[in-house]
């Protein structure tokens, strides 16, 4: 639709596919069956005639310039009704759930940046607990970082790596940044 936003369209695009089952091809078929339809039951009414035609005995469809537009339009109309009947509350509801996304990726941020914190506050309240019964340096804040998770695990059930409690405590500012090598 002119105007809508590439977010709309892309749901719009996505619900339509969801609708066809993944596949365009599926359009195609049903569009054919419903024509083969509305010319069988134009035939069943008695609104076209067959002519035999040839050796081989095939048929073929003889029609007026107006039986042939009545034709397209029931045919538009029934596509039409196809159209609305199987994509119009897909799309609304593809949109709805895009939407119930969003509010619902809002809200997992929040509760995520909530356990986030709660998180790292006992890492780093265990890291002080147990980092002065180390050795000063590297391989003291190393085995400290071990200890640290290992605690953590009994405390809350949760799994963690040493990266994360030393990237915790590094953001807390209880170590030292790493160093760079070079001359400075």
């Amino acid at each position: 639709m002119k105007g809508e936003s590439p977010n709309n369209k892309r749901v719009r695009a996505d619900a339509y596919r969801a609708v066809l089952g993944g596949d365009f091809d599926c359009i195609e078929n049903a569009l054919s069956s419903l024509v083969a339809d509305v010319i069988e039951l134009a035939k069943r009414r008695g609104e076209i005639d067959f002519d035999s035609v040839g050796v081989s005995g095939q048929r073929k469809l003889v029609l007026s310039e107006s039986d042939l537009k009545h034709l397209g339009l029931e045919v538009a109309e029934n596509v039409i009704r196809f159209v609305a009947a199987h994509w119009g509350n897909a799309v609304e509801q593809q949109i709805v759930r895009a939407e119930n996304m969003e509010l619902l990726r809002e809200e997992g941020s929040v509760a995520k940046a909530e356990k986030d914190r709660r998180r790292g506050e006992l890492i780093c309240e265990l890291y002080k607990s147990v980092r002065p019964s180390f050795s000063p340096g590297r391989s003291g804040n190393g085995e400290a970082n071990r200890t640290v998770k290992y605690r953590f695990e009994m405390q809350t059930g949760e799994t963690i790596t040493v990266r994360t409690v030393r990237d915790t405590v590094r953001e807390a500012g209880l170590t030292g940044g790493r160093r760079s090598k070079g001359k400075n």
